[in-house]
């Protein structure tokens, strides 16, 4: 029904309190008037204010009052805009104030009168200004909202904020009114109230339904990570579900076991390995795309560091917050991670590890990103081709660099022969043995957890000690950090986990009590999760092609011309491909390729694709042994020469048995070879000098050779 103002200005006399007589009377009647006229503005509002979805913005709404509740993704602060001009006459001393509206300044500038407005005086005016405070906001619909029409296009919305302070929360309800904005025609929102909007686990509260409903469901003996898509079996693709059930129950930041520092709670897990095998289906599961809508599902395919970071409007001077902003504190799925570059992986490492995106660019900002993460990839090759599974995690550019590695906490492999294609064929979904209330509830408490409400038993504490040390001697290794010497904080945070999953807790519902069995229990699936890695039996080999001792150092040494060396020196520092090494040794780059085989015969060097020849493990441990030792590289341990050891039969030097033995060392004579060859094979220099001029040998050039 339509309200007259009477009726409005009624109400409003009816709702403001009573007050004595004698005080109305001593009361400024302009305050008197303004606080009517606020109340009125304020009743007006809530009687005609519409609630949208900003998907719903539309023409009809121009001019009307709207309130929508968005996710804020971007800002401009610090503006200004005129509020009120004062002018004085110079001549007749009149003052005169000039009150604006904020869409009369907003799009163009006022004019202001330079001369008197009186009649008979047109003396200069002064001005004097009084500005409010605004801001420009980029904002989206809040996820898993309901709304009259479907979103067809994803496309940021412009709020002008005025004289309110930003809140810290990313997602707010705004009150405004719409306008169009003159030059782009878009509608925009012109708001003067704002106000952060709690997620549902920053205000989540126990109640006593709860302490009846979660010890049915949560607690020794329960699994709790059937929740996770029943339509996907397997004891392979289980192990998968356990651990995102874990990481859906960590809490977003703990304490480390000794209780000095807060550290990241939240696990980070990688689903690694063949397509079509169910890791999106898993991940998107807790998603928006999914079933339970806890998290957002993106693919880095299409969205790269710009959408999972952040981007900068260099026309409206604006960060654009990514999705790893905006879902702080929550949970973020990157779907087709492979598509990501190192660099990109770079600037996310830091991010990752101290929740936060800094942006040092044309425009400065810092925003907290304090998410879990679960990425899905595909290797560059099957799984099958891998001799170890653990070898397919290095085997993408996004963990190319082992720093990225020790960033996630766990990497869960996915096969196609891990599950029978007949039982796929004939499965039968099971239910989800939580109701989806008393599930949804249940990680908000456990996301609404500080670090001061977890608390670790004495017992606890020694076993994370005691296992994490056995776990270093296992499984730690350089070249594959799965396991590595910062992984007392990764056993705490699984421990954490268990015990939330468990609703470890007591009587106030309040605190996640971790005690030794969620240490056992959590670390013994960390174990079957390493030996689906073969990350033990991956080691073994490794260090049994790494291992290298004095003496094989020295016999390396001995079998090594000066060019070997040269290669190893140039090296050591970074990759150099064939063309660079044959550039700085003066040599042609065949001869350079023929230098490779005594060092990759010794396990010293690899070829890396797209980087060039390299040092391997054994490579690397080497050139350190022969920094010591300056005195035995480049020198070949020559037949016949003196060296206490047992005489060596000095081979026949003719030309047609020293070219048997280049071709047995894998050196093809008819091709340039560096000389280096011949001496070691105990030809002297005037023989190949003399060679040289009877023509048996052709000089190349720079200390190459070859027989004709």
């Amino acid at each position: 029904m339509t309200k007259t103002l009477g009726e409005m200005i009624d109400r409003v006399e009816k709702s403001m309190p009573k007050k004595p007589s004698m005080i109305i009377e001593q009361e400024n009647a302009q305050a008197t008037v303004a606080d009517v006229v606020s109340e009125v503005d304020s009743v007006f509002r809530q009687e005609y204010t519409q609630k949208i979805r900003l998907a719903d913005l539309e023409a009809a709404l121009v001019n009307k009052t709207v309130s929508v509740e968005c996710q804020i993704v971007g800002e401009q602060e610090q503006k200004a805009l005129i509020k009120e001009i004062t002018l004085s006459c110079n001549t007749c001393n009149e003052i005169f104030h000039l009150k604006y509206k904020a869409r009369e300044v907003l799009f163009k500038k006022p004019d202001i009168p330079k001369k008197c407005l009186e009649e008979d005086c047109g003396g200069d005016l002064n001005a004097r200004t009084e500005y409010r405070d605004y801001a420009i906001l980029y904002v989206r619909d809040l996820l898993n909202k309901n709304s009259n029409s479907p979103i067809k296009k994803f496309k940021q919305k412009t709020v002008y904020l005025l004289d309110s302070r930003l809140p810290t929360s990313k997602t707010v309800k705004i009150l405004g009114e719409v306008f169009i904005e003159p030059k782009t025609k878009d509608l925009v929102i012109i708001s003067d109230a704002i106000e952060p909007l709690a997620t549902d686990f920053e205000q989540f509260k126990v109640t006593d339904k709860h302490r009846t409903e979660w010890p049915k469901y949560f607690g020794e003996g329960k699994e709790v990570w059937r929740q996770i898509n029943p339509d996907v079996i397997g004891l392979a693709r289980d192990v998968a579900k356990q651990a995102y059930s874990l990481q859906l129950h960590s809490p977003c930041r703990i304490f480390t076991i000794d209780k000095q520092k807060v550290i990241r709670g939240g696990l980070n897990v990688i689903f690694f390995g063949d397509t079509k095998v169910c890791k999106t289906e898993i991940g998107k599961d807790a998603t928006s795309a999914g079933y339970i809508p806890l998290g957002e599902l993106i693919t880095a395919e299409t969205g790269s560091r710009t959408g999972i970071l952040y981007t900068i409007n260099n026309d409206k001077e604006a960060v654009i917050w990514g999705a790893l902003v905006l879902n702080d504190m929550g949970l973020l799925v990157i779907d087709g991670l492979q598509a990501m570059h190192a660099e990109e992986m770079g600037e996310m490492r830091e991010a990752i590890e101290q929740q936060t995106v800094k942006v040092c660019r044309s425009v400065s900002a810092e925003a907290l990103a304090r998410t879990r993460i679960l990425g899905c990839m595909n290797p560059r090759q099957v799984m099958a081709n891998y001799l170890f599974k653990c070898q397919a995690i290095t085997d993408s550019w996004i963990f190319c660099k082992t720093p990225d590695i020790t960033r996630i906490d766990l990497f869960i492999p996915f096969c196609q022969k891990d599950v029978n294609g007949k039982d796929i064929a004939f499965r039968v979904a099971a239910i989800r043995p939580i109701p989806d209330d008393v599930y949804k509830d249940h990680i908000h408490w456990v996301w609404s957890r500080k670090p001061e409400n977890i608390q670790y038993t004495e017992a606890a504490v020694y076993r994370i000690k005691q296992i994490t040390a056995d776990l270093i001697s296992i499984y730690n290794m350089e070249t594959l950090p799965i396991v590595h010497n910062g992984c007392r904080d990764l056993i705490t945070r699984l421990a954490v986990a268990k015990a939330a999953e468990m609703h470890s807790t007591d009587e106030t519902h309040e605190n996640i009590i971790v005690e030794s069995s969620h240490v056992d229990s959590v670390v013994a699936w960390y174990k079957q999760l390493l030996e689906m890695l073969e990350l033990e039996n991956f080691k073994s080999d490794i260090e049994g092609r790494t291992e290298i001792d004095d003496s094989e150092c020295i016999k390396i040494a001995k079998e090594l011309g000066q060019t070997e060396y040269a290669i190893l020196q140039h090296i050591k520092h970074k990759p150099q491909s064939s063309t660079q090494l044959a550039a700085v040794l003066d040599l042609s780059t065949k001869s350079i390729k023929n230098h490779y085989k005594l060092l990759q015969d010794n396990g010293l060097i690899e070829a890396e694709s797209g980087v060039g020849i390299c040092l391997t493990v054994k490579g690397t441990k080497f050139v350190r042994w022969a920094m010591l030792n300056p005195g035995e590289m480049g020198k070949k341990d020559l037949p016949n020469e003196g060296t206490g050891e047992e005489k060596v039969p000095q081979l026949p030097l003719d030309s047609e048995s020293i070219q048997k033995v280049l071709r047995k060392k894998g050196i093809n004579p008819k091709e340039p070879f560096h000389s280096d060859w011949l001496i070691g094979l105990g030809v002297k220099k005037e023989t190949i000098a003399k060679w040289i001029v009877d023509g048996v040998l052709d000089d190349r050039g720079s200390g190459e050779v070859r027989f004709v």
